[in-house]
């Protein structure tokens, strides 16, 4: 196996290893600017995080700490070979936000520079209340997205991949400050999770579970290599 599979195998344990520390397994991740019309930037107030929903599904949930006026109102996902089935749905919101699935554009603005090309997407309903109204524009805020998962891919894989890089989520933000000006966000290839407190106790257990972690990445790894066809690439 490659050497940069170990290190993703043993990013991956590590990283969920943390994640069992608390009640659910959510991962979170952050968004870095990629694109210059506003002065602002809003990448710290802008917040996803990554859960399981059974054996073959897998939630996304996106909110924004508002600190500087802003409104998520688009949402893309890039995957470099598709994981899902293409059944993406809306699985919870909060009041005051409505979306629709497939966003206009249909890729994100600006992502052609980054080489973001959109698989699926979402947007915020331009009916009452408006585009900026209907996004996610307050610190009680949500929108929760679910995919399904097709056989060959599991939560551990997904978390994997968008540590890589090889899978990522765009978002266009508008309504930004006062200019109200949109830049567009996407996330980071690694996370960072400040490790919670454990009791003493506990850390061989968490410890142990790490290591059933790294074991299963690694014969995941090593049976699907053979079976899964050459990634899509793009140009």
């Amino acid at each position: 196996m490659p050497s940069a599979d170990i290190l993703r195998c043993l990013v991956l344990a590590a990283g969920l290893t943390l994640a069992a520390a608390g009640p659910a397994m959510a991962i979170p991740f952050s968004f870095i600017k990629f694109t210059d019309n506003s002065t602002e930037d809003i990448s710290g107030q802008l917040g996803l995080e990554v859960t399981p929903d059974g054996d073959n599904a897998i939630h996304f949930t996106f909110t924004n700490a508002v600190g500087i006026a802003a409104s998520i109102t688009d949402i893309y996902f890039d995957d470099i070979e598709p994981f899902s089935v293409g059944s993406l749905s809306i699985a919870a919101r909060s009041q005051g936000v409505s979306f629709g699935l497939g966003a206009t554009p249909h890729n994100v603005p600006g992502g052609n520079e980054i080489g973001f090309l959109a698989d699926f997407s979402a947007d915020s309903n331009a009916g009452p209340g408006g585009v900026s109204g209907n996004g996610v524009n307050a610190a009680w805020e949500f929108l929760t997205l679910r995919f399904l998962l097709i056989e060959d891919f599991s939560f551990e894989e997904v978390v994997a991949r968008m540590l890589e890089g090889e899978f990522r989520i765009a978002l266009h933000v508008q309504s930004i400050g006062a200019e109200r000006r949109s830049d567009g966000y996407v996330t980071t290839a690694s996370r960072e999770k400040a490790a919670p407190e454990v009791p003493e106790g506990n850390g061989l257990g968490l410890l142990g579970l790490g290591l059933l972690t790294l074991g299963f990445a690694l014969r995941r790894r090593v049976s699907s290599e053979a079976a899964r066809p050459a990634r899509r690439r793009r140009h």
